[in-house]
């Protein structure tokens, strides 16, 4: 998985193993523009998560968290 550059992270969100997709996409989405992130950095993140299954889509957005 590719990382923004410089590299960016959600700080203080928390993804859950078995919660909804939609939920993971949404709190990422809500929080990363909480702290200031470009609208076409959120759309990447998310496009990346929603390439996979579910186990990718989690991975994914837990890269990107701290």
């Amino acid at each position: 998985m590719e990382q923004l550059s410089p590299p960016k992270y959600v700080k203080g969100l928390s993804i859950k193993f078995g919660e909804s997709p939609f939920v993971l996409l949404a709190q990422f989405a809500f929080n990363a523009s909480k702290q200031k992130w470009l609208k076409h950095e959120i759309e990447h993140v998310l496009s990346i998560a929603k390439q996979g299954d579910y186990h990718h889509l989690v991975k994914t957005l837990r890269q990107f968290s701290k």
